[in-house]
């Protein structure tokens, strides 16, 4: 296995996803973005200790060696992405993921003990088909923002990889693509 490429990621909440694709590949030559749908019932979600039944559409990409992730609810139902939403307005920035890379469980049990320690509370807990755990941590006090933590797995990483490179080779068509193309 090669080491791999450590990149951060920064999520923004917004009320039109396709606009916010739009406007980034536009002014900063982000993409191509990748699409998926998250319905209800996706994975084993709690947010803030209850079941979470939130939908959303969530575009990952990149910009640069940055990794760019807009997130559009699809409801009003109460989310950790309608928090930011309905308190910072379109475009908030909602999260930053550090060091994306695969995570073993114990890196992962580790890491989320650490942001425990730090006073950080976990808004959303999930339990992702083919990715892993993801827990969303409150540290907008400390850092202005929520903080996710996935064990990513190989075969996601691989799919992120993807992106990074369709983003590298990107000739400014097509902005927008299904989840599945990065797969």
């Amino acid at each position: 296995m090669t080491r791999p490429i450590l990149t951060t990621q920064i999520c923004y909440v917004t009320h039109d996803l396709d606009k916010a694709i739009a406007e980034w590949a536009d002014a900063f030559n982000a993409g191509p973005f990748f699409i998926t749908l998250v319905p209800t019932d996706f994975g084993q979600r709690t947010y803030r200790g209850t079941p979470a039944k939130d939908s959303f559409r969530a575009a990952l990409g990149f910009c640069g060696a940055t990794m760019i992730e807009f997130i559009q609810p699809l409801n009003d139902t109460p989310s950790v992405f309608r928090e930011v939403l309905d308190a910072g307005g379109n475009m908030a920035v909602h999260h930053i993921m550090p060091n994306i890379r695969p995570l073993t469980p114990a890196d992962y049990d580790s890491l989320h003990a650490t942001y425990l320690g730090k006073g950080y509370d976990p808004a959303l807990e999930m339990n992702l088909p083919g990715m892993g755990r993801c827990t969303m941590f409150d540290a907008r006090k400390v850092a202005g923002s929520f903080v996710e933590l996935m064990e990513i797995s190989e075969p996601a990483y691989a799919g992120m990889e993807a992106m990074r490179s369709a983003h590298a080779n990107w000739d400014g068509t097509r902005p927008i693509r299904e989840y599945t193309e990065a797969l």
